[in-house]
C-alpha cells in the first residue's frame, strides 16, 4: 500500500523490533504489548498478535475521520492455525467513539462482521448497522485483504473481503462524534461484556498475522470515485502541501491555552510571545495578560485559520481548535458586543479586559476601552461569521449580531469609524481623544466596512447597508482639498486633519489615500452611483503631479512620499525630537533629515542621501495599479464577484505548483513554522531581537487554497471561490465561499 493525500495513518510493519507507522497524521505514536514484530509479513515484515492480552493501539483522534473514512489492511491465520473455522471469536480490529463503537471481527459461527454499536456497559447497546460474511472457506495460509468504510452522513456503512463489496444503508445518521482510541487485533472492551468481565473475550485474541495497515480520510464509494479524475495537482505535491499544513497546525494548536493564543507571535525558538518583532515588546507583561488581535494575528485569526483548514482537510481536530477559540471570544465578549485588545490571564473563569490607563503627555489610553484599528474588533466577528455558516449553530451568529450592533452603534454621526470607542462618554474619537475623530490608519474604515457588508448578507436588514452609504458620503466630505485631492490618516469631529501617532503629523497620508480609493470602488460597485468615482479621479491625477525620483536599491526610482503637506503637495518627514519638518523633495532637505535623531535608526552607516535607500520614507505610487480599475468603471464597466470557473481553477492550480510552491515548502522547519528575520530598515539594528514567526502565517492559507481547489476540481468538496473587485480581497480566503453583494 502506498500513501496518497488521503491517507491519514500508513504502518507497513517492516522493521523487526518496532511498530511505529510510517505516517501518522496525529504524530503520537503507537503503543501495544504482546505483539511479536519479527514475523514476515505479506510484504517485508508484519506483526502476529496472538497470546494473551495482545494488542496495537493508537490514539484515533486525528488519525480516523469520525464522518468518513476507510480503513483496509492484511490478515491471515497465524501458522498451524486456522481461524476462519474453529467457531471461536477473533477480534480484528476495534475504534471507541465518544458514543458508537466500530468494530470488525470474527464470530464464533465463523462469519466475519463489521459492527456499529452503542456502549453495553453503559447501558446503550443498540445496534446501529452490521455487515458480514461467511469465511468457513478461507484459506488459512493465505493473506485476505480486508476494508470496512464508514459515512456518518448518510448513514452507509462498507465491508469489504478480498474485493467483493457489500454496503448497508442504515436509513439514519452514525451519530460519530468523535474517535478516541482504535486497537488492532483486539477489542476496546478488553473482555468487558453485558455482565462484567468476560474471559472468554479477553483470553481469545486475534491469533493472527497483519501487514499494511492503512485509514483514508474518504469512503471506499469516493476512492472508487476519484479514480482517475484530475485535480491539476500531482500526487506527491499534494501530500507534501498536506504534511506542510498539518505539521504547522499540530504545532500551533500546542500554543493554544484554555481557546486562547497569548501574543500575535512568538520568538524563536524559545517561543517568548511578542506584540512585535521589536526587541522591547517582548516584555514581561506578557506573562500576565494576552493581546486579541493584531490584523490577521491573534486569536480571532487563528481560529479563522483552523476553520479554514477543517473545510478544506476535514480533520475535526481542526473544528475543535476553531470551536474552542470561538467559545474564548464568546466569554471575552463584552454585554454591549465588543472586545478589548488585552485580557488579564487565569486558569479558568471569565476572561478579564486588562484595566489599565496609560498617561503620557499627549494623550490618555484606557486598555478596556475597545479600538477598531488592526481589526480589533473586525476579526473576530468575522469569525463568528464563519463559524455560524460552517456550523449553523445559531450562538455564533447572535455572538456576530452583537459585535455588528455595537460597530454601527459606534459609527461617528458623519458616518466614519474612529480609533477607539470612549466608554465614559459614548462615543467614537481619534487616537488623540479628538470627540467623533476618525482614523484610517490600519483598516479602520475597511474593516467595519466588511462587517457591515457580512451582516447585511446574513440578516438581510437594512441598517446594515445604510451606515455603509453613510461612510461612503463621509469618504467624499473627508476628502482634502486643492492641490492635493486625498484623504489624511486622521480626522477631528470637523473633518480636518490632525495628528495620529507621533510619527504621523496632520497633513495627506497616500497610504490612508489608497484605501479610500479602494473603499470608494466598492460603494460604487454597490450602489453603481458614479459620484464615488470622480474623488478617485481627482486624487490620481494629483499624484502623477508629486512624483520624487530617490535611489531605491541601487536605481533611481520615481516615488512619492509618504507623508505629504497637505497644503502644498510636498513629501515631507517630521524629526521627532525637534518637531521639525523637512521637505523630501530637496536634496538639501534629504541630508538634513537622514542627521537627525528620527533617521538615524535607518542610517546607521550614515549614507549620503544620493545612496540612501528611501523605500523607508518614500513609496510607490498607486496609480498604475488603481487607474486601470478607475478606467474600467468609468467606461461603463460595474464590477461585481465572478464565480471562478473550473478552467480557471485548474490553471491557478498549475501556476501556483510551478511558481511558489517548491520556495514555500523548502522554507518551512522542522517543527512546522517558517521563522523570520525583520527586513525594514533599521531592523536589523539594536531593535530586532533575531528570528520570531506570526502566529497566522499567510503560506498556510495558500497551501490550504491549493488544496482546496485541487479538490473543487477533483469534485472532492463542492465549495464555490468568488473572486471580489473589491473590499474582500484576494487574501481573505475563507470568505470567498459565496457572493457577499448578491443582494444587488
Amino acid at each position: 500500500m502506498e500513501r496518497d493525500r488521503h491517507t491519514t495513518l500508513l504502518a507497513r510493519f517492516d522493521a523487526s523490533d518496532d511498530i511505529q507507522p510510517d505516517y501518522e497524521r496525529d504524530g503520537m505514536g503507537a503503543a501495544g504489548r504482546n505483539y511479536d514484530a519479527s514475523v514476515p509479513g505479506r510484504v517485508g515484515g508484519g506483526i502476529e498478535i496472538d497470546v494473551p492480552g495482545a494488542q496495537i493501539n493508537l490514539r484515533a483522534h486525528g488519525n480516523m475521520r469520525p464522518d468518513r473514512g476507510t480503513i483496509q489492511f492484511w490478515v491471515r491465520s497465524k501458522p498451524g492455525q486456522n481461524i476462519w473455522r474453529d467457531g471461536r471469536r477473533h477480534c480484528f480490529f476495534s475504534a471507541a467513539a465518544v458514543r458508537r463503537d466500530l468494530e470488525v471481527w470474527k464470530t464464533s459461527d465463523n462469519r466475519l462482521r463489521l459492527s456499529w454499536a452503542g456502549r453495553h456497559w453503559k447501558g446503550d447497546g443498540e445496534v446501529v448497522g452490521t455487515l458480514d460474511f461467511p469465511v468457513s472457506e478461507l484459506e488459512a495460509e493465505t493473506w485476505h485483504h480486508l476494508l470496512f468504510s464508514w459515512d456518518d452522513r448518510k448513514g452507509r456503512l462498507w465491508l469489504a473481503l478480498d474485493g467483493r463489496l457489500r454496503s448497508l444503508a442504515v436509513g439514519k445518521p452514525l451519530e460519530v462524534k468523535r474517535f478516541h482510541i482504535l486497537f488492532l487485533g483486539a477489542s476496546y472492551y478488553g473482555g468487558v461484556g453485558r455482565e462484567g468481565l468476560d474471559p472468554g473475550v479477553v483470553l481469545q485474541t486475534a491469533a493472527a498475522r497483519f501487514d499494511e495497515l492503512k485509514i483514508s480520510d474518504v469512503t471506499v464509494q469516493e476512492m472508487l470515485a476519484l479514480r482517475g479524475r484530475e485535480t491539476h495537482l500531482p500526487e506527491k505535491a499534494a501530500v507534501r502541501v498536506t504534511d506542510a499544513v498539518c505539521r504547522h497546525l499540530n504545532f500551533i494548536s500546542r500554543l493554544q491555552v484554555d481557546g486562547a493564543w497569548s501574543a500575535i507571535l512568538y520568538a524563536w525558538p524559545h517561543l517568548l510571545p511578542g506584540e512585535t518583532s521589536y526587541r522591547t515588546y517582548f516584555h514581561p507583561g506578557l506573562d500576565h495578560f494576552m493581546e486579541l488581535a493584531h490584523g490577521r494575528n491573534g486569536t480571532p485569526g487563528a481560529g479563522r485559520l483552523f476553520l479554514y483548514a477543517y473545510q478544506v482537510l476535514g480533520d475535526q481536530r481542526y473544528l475543535e481548535v476553531a470551536r474552542k477559540a470561538g467559545e474564548w471570544l464568546l466569554s471575552a465578549q463584552q454585554p454591549e458586543g465588543y472586545w478589548v485588545n488585552h485580557y488579564d490571564r487565569h486558569t479558568g473563569g471569565r476572561p478579564t479586559p486588562r484595566r489599565e490607563v496609560l498617561t503620557s503627555h499627549r494623550r490618555t489610553v484606557h486598555r478596556d476601552f475597545p479600538t477598531f484599528q488592526d481589526g480589533r474588533q473586525s476579526q473576530a466577528a468575522l469569525f463568528m461569521a464563519r463559524l455560524y455558516l460552517v456550523t449553523l449553530e445559531e450562538r455564533w451568529l447572535e455572538g456576530f449580531r452583537r459585535s455588528a450592533d455595537f460597530i454601527l452603534k459606534a459609527q461617528n454621526p458623519n458616518g466614519s469609524w474612529g480609533y477607539t470607542y470612549n466608554l465614559k462618554e459614548g462615543r467614537s474619537e481619534n487616537r488623540n481623544q479628538d470627540p467623533h475623530g476618525a482614523e484610517f490608519d490600519n483598516g479602520n474604515q475597511r474593516n467595519q466596512l466588511r462587517v457591515m457588508q457580512v451582516a447585511h448578507h446574513l440578516t438581510g436588514l437594512d441598517r446594515y447597508r445604510d451606515a455603509i452609504v453613510r461612510n461612503g458620503d463621509w469618504h467624499l466630505a473627508a476628502q482634502l482639498g486643492p492641490p492635493t485631492y486625498g484623504w489624511a490618516l486622521a480626522y477631528d469631529g470637523r473633518n480636518q486633519p490632525v495628528w495620529s501617532r507621533v510619527y504621523h503629523p496632520p497633513g495627506l497620508s497616500p497610504g490612508s489615500s489608497a484605501s479610500a480609493c479602494e473603499n470608494l470602488f466598492f460603494l460604487y460597485d454597490l450602489t453603481g452611483d458614479r459620484k464615488y468615482l470622480e474623488p478617485v479621479a481627482r486624487y490620481l491625477q494629483w499624484e502623477k503631479s508629486a512624483l520624487v525620483e530617490v535611489n531605491v536599491a541601487g536605481e533611481r526610482v520615481s516615488m512619492r512620499g509618504q507623508l505629504v503637506d497637505h497644503r502644498s503637495g510636498r513629501p515631507i518627514a517630521v524629526d521627532l525630537k525637534n518637531w521639525k519638518t523637512y521637505f523630501l523633495d530637496t536634496p538639501q532637505d534629504r541630508a538634513a533629515f537622514l542627521k537627525t535623531g528620527s533617521a538615524v535608526w535607518a542610517n546607521p552607516d550614515q549614507v549620503s542621501e544620493e545612496d540612501f535607500p528611501w523605500s523607508a520614507f518614500m513609496k510607490r505610487p498607486d496609480g498604475p495599479r488603481l487607474e486601470p480599475q478607475l478606467a474600467k468603471r468609468l467606461g461603463g464597466s460595474r464590477p461585481g464577484p465572478v464565480r471562478l470557473a473550473r478552467a480557471q481553477l485548474a490553471e491557478s492550480v498549475s501556476q501556483s505548483v510551478s511558481e511558489e510552491l517548491e520556495k514555500i515548502l523548502a522554507q518551512q522547519n522542522e517543527s512546522g513554522v517558517w521563522p523570520v528575520l525583520d527586513t525594514r530598515p533599521g531592523a536589523q539594528g539594536s531593535y530586532n531581537i533575531g528570528a520570531y514567526f506570526p502566529l497566522v502565517e499567510s503560506r498556510v492559507y495558500e497551501l490550504l487554497s491549493l488544496l482546496e481547489r485541487s479538490k473543487i476540481l477533483s469534485g472532492e468538496i463542492q465549495h464555490e471561490i468568488w473572486s471580489f473587485p473589491s473590499l474582500i480581497g484576494e487574501r481573505e480566503h475563507d470568505l470567498r465561499h459565496r457572493n457577499w453583494m448578491v443582494e444587488r
